[in-house]
C-alpha cells in the first residue's frame, strides 16, 4: 500500500471521516482528501507526525512501504 491507501485504511480502522481526522491532527479537511486522493504527494513532516499521532499509527508505516507494522 502507499501513503494514500494507508491514510485512508487507518482512518477508516479509527472510524474517523476525514473532517474528523483533520481537527484531531490540526489540519484542514482539504489537505487530508488530497493526501487520500493521491493529489497531494509530498507532506511535510510536521504534519505527518500529526497525522500518525491522531491515527496511532508510527509516521513509518504511513510513509514507506516496506513497512508492515503500524504501531506508534
Amino acid at each position: 500500500m502507499n501513503f494514500s491507501q494507508k491514510l485512508r485504511s487507518a482512518r477508516l480502522d479509527n472510524q474517523m471521516n476525514q473532517a474528523e481526522l483533520a481537527r484531531a491532527s490540526r489540519l484542514t479537511r482539504g489537505v487530508i482528501s488530497k493526501w487520500e486522493s493521491g493529489e497531494s504527494k509530498n507532506p511535510s513532516a510536521v504534519h505527518v507526525l500529526r497525522v500518525a499521532k491522531a491515527l496511532a499509527v508510527s509516521p513509518q508505516w504511513l510513509l514507506n512501504d516496506a513497512v508492515t507494522e503500524r504501531r506508534a
